[in-house]
């Protein structure tokens, strides 16, 4: 499993092309002062661009360069406020135990979430294509990334599809409701 953490660490294995919502980035442009358009991308970037990226999907859609090859990443994002609510927790920012409740029921979504990109990776659908967890990489929580190459692109609509059962699952979060019930239940 790749860590999406230990990427960004490097700061020269992965560059979004465009953000989630389709605004152009270019390298360099740190302060993202300059606005951009498409015109400007390179070609493949440009084409997987109009071709691929998308707002308002279930996950988040990103024309990128990983490891020197062009593709498309989707990222999906497990926030606080998925996790919270599924337990059963609502932190109001006021409330220090109650937001360490949330912390903790992160850790152990974060476990499961590791769980099912090992169960993802043995999947053959995904083959030519790299699966990547970010433990609080995004302010707000955990992600789960596949990055689909240029030359797997044909098949994005399975991918994606596959990639979202994979994501999204019920049982994770049944289970994770169980358990900091148990843990969070008041004392006698």
């Amino acid at each position: 499993m790749i860590s999406l953490n230990a990427v960004y660490a490097q700061n020269d294995q992965l560059f979004y092309w465009c953000n989630a919502t389709g605004e152009i980035n270019m390298p360099g442009d740190d302060n993202g002062a300059c606005i951009h358009t498409p015109d400007e991308l390179p070609p493949k970037c440009r084409e997987i661009y109009d071709r691929y990226f998308e707002e308002g999907c279930e996950c988040n859609k990103y024309v990128v360069t990983f490891k020197g090859c062009v593709g498309l990443l989707l990222v999906a994002l497990h926030d606080e406020y998925e996790v919270g609510d599924s337990c059963g927790l609502h932190p109001d920012g006021k409330n220090a135990a109650e937001e360490d409740k949330v912390k903790m029921a992160m850790a152990m979504y974060s476990y499961l979430l590791k769980q099912r990109v090992a169960n993802m990776e043995t999947d053959p659908v995904f083959d030519g294509c790299t699966l990547i967890y970010g433990d609080y990489t995004d302010p707000i929580g955990h992600e789960l990334a596949l990055f689909v190459p240029e030359t797997e692109l044909k098949r994005l609509p399975e991918l994606e599809d596959c990639f979202l059962q994979g994501c999204w699952f019920s049982e994770d979060t049944e289970k994770l409701a169980k358990a900091t019930a148990v843990l969070f239940a008041p004392e006698d």
